[in-house]
């Protein structure tokens, strides 16, 4: 990596010097700026020369943004590549790219990446994932894909495919342009809006998109991104990203996404919370079981009847997101835990009845001690919620063993949910029939959690193998 200091942007007069490094940052004092915009050519492109990718591009960012720097990429591509000892693949250079963000001090990153460069920036971010870096890939405040191929180029033919690196990846529907919108799709929030789900990073993303473009078509240029982060200008390929001045209608759509990205930096705060269902909520908990669970769950008007016995038996998990201006309240799991007369437990053992029917009749009131529980439902949208549901059920579960022990049934039919089971020291009650299905048991003592009872057992066990 080279450094430059300058008080205007300017390409170096020594840049030829500078082939062998990927990176040059472009600086206005020895200082780095708060945030970093990296620039990433395309096929057979440039980042200097008077053949340069960009043109004025780099200098009007640099310009209008007096805290953010500017670095430029390079990598060989195309005819660069017939130096084949010094020529890696696109994979392999997006482990490098990476390598070379992680260790630097910036606050937030911009990548903007042309064509190919565009594929570039995407793989960066798939490989701080892959390298269980999150923490770095949450400082990528905004990604700009201008005139990429996110689903690869109708334009490359198969033959050509087969015959270099470059065309392989462009190919359309290539394995690494399906890999990367694989991950973008499990991994990346790429709206502007604050995720739902704290399973994915939030990295903005905008699509400029030539609407004279022989080479990239534009599903494939805006592939996932709604019209408000597209901009469709009038240009090639080429020359849309070459803006002259600040007039230029892509240059002014890029500085109100860089604008954005750098301010962008207050992450939300999320936590989630449990509290008692309503009953106008029992209809959202029975869709969310059935789509969970994907068997028949209780019907909604037997779940209004246990609510009338018992306004306890259900609990929604609600995530609460914070943010500068602005609070969002959302349901992203729930528990359920029946409390029990005696008359109905054998039956459930015996798998005579499931859960879902128990009738209104066998269900203890909250004034009434319960002879046992029945673990109905744990579910969450995604691994928080899920972690959560399971820390706010252990808790209420200790509730009723506060003076006495308590017997705590469930049945899993996921599996999830024998692993659940098993992590809580859950065991058969009819030791010949295990797995999903059948209905498992613990016996919780007072001020014991049921991690508390698992961990005993493992003890217990390599005591008395």
């Amino acid at each position: 990596m080279q450094t430059v200091i300058q008080s205007s942007f300017a390409q170096p007069a020594n840049w030829k010097t500078f082939a062998e490094e990927p990176l040059v940052i472009h600086r206005r004092t020895q200082e780095p700026g708060k945030y970093l915009a990296v620039f990433v050519h395309g096929l057979g492109g440039k980042r200097y020369g008077s053949k340069s990718t960009w043109g004025d591009f780099p200098r009007l960012v640099f310009e209008n943004f007096p805290n953010v720097d500017i670095g430029m990429y390079s990598y060989r591509t195309l005819f660069g590549r017939l130096k084949f000892w010094k020529s890696i693949r696109l994979e392999k250079e997006a482990e490098v790219f990476a390598d070379l963000i992680s260790d630097m001090p910036y606050e937030g990153f911009i990548l903007l990446g042309h064509s190919m460069g565009g594929l570039l920036c995407k793989g960066v971010i798939s490989c701080l994932f892959d390298t269980n870096r999150p923490k770095v890939a949450e400082k990528v405040n905004g990604l700009l894909l201008l005139a990429s191929p996110q689903l690869g180029s109708t334009m490359v033919p198969n033959l050509f495919a087969s015959m270099t690196a470059d065309f392989r990846a462009l190919k359309t529907h290539s394995d690494y342009v399906t890999g990367l919108q694989q991950v973008f799709q499990e991994r990346v929030h790429c709206l502007v809006d604050i995720p739902s789900s704290a399973d994915k990073t939030h990295i903005p993303c905008w699509a400029l998109i030539a609407a004279e473009d022989s080479f990239v078509d534009a599903l494939s240029a805006g592939i996932n991104l709604p019209s408000s982060q597209q901009k469709h200008v009038r240009g090639s390929h080429t020359s849309i990203v070459k803006p002259k001045d600040e007039n230029h209608d892509g240059f002014a759509f890029v500085k109100t996404c860089i604008l954005f990205a750098t301010t962008k930096l207050e992450r939300p705060f999320r936590r989630e919370e449990s509290y008692p269902a309503r009953i106008s909520d029992l209809k959202t908990i029975n869709e969310f079981a059935q789509r969970e669970f994907g068997e028949r769950v209780s019907e909604l008007q037997l779940m209004k009847r246990w609510w009338r016995v018992n306004d306890l038996i259900f609990h929604i998990i609600s995530r609460v997101t914070i943010v500068k201006g602005g609070r969002r309240e959302e349901m992203v799991g729930y528990f359920c835990v029946i409390p029990l007369k005696g008359a109905v437990l054998e039956k459930l053992c015996k798998g005579e009845i499931t859960g879902a029917d128990i009738g209104a009749e066998f269900i203890a009131k909250q004034d009434q001690a319960p002879e046992a529980v029945y673990i109905g439902g744990v579910a969450g949208v995604d691994q928080a919620s899920r972690g959560s549901a399971l820390h706010f059920l252990s808790a209420h579960l200790n509730l009723f063993a506060e003076d006495k022990p308590v017997r705590v049934l469930t049945r899993p039919v996921t599996d999830d949910g024998l692993r659940v089971a098993d992590g809580y020291g859950m065991t058969p009650v009819d030791a010949t029939k295990t797995g999903r299905g059948h209905v498992y048991e613990v016996m919780l003592q007072p001020n014991h959690s049921l991690k508390g009872t698992a961990k005993r057992r493992r003890r217990k066990q390599r005591r008395d193998p």
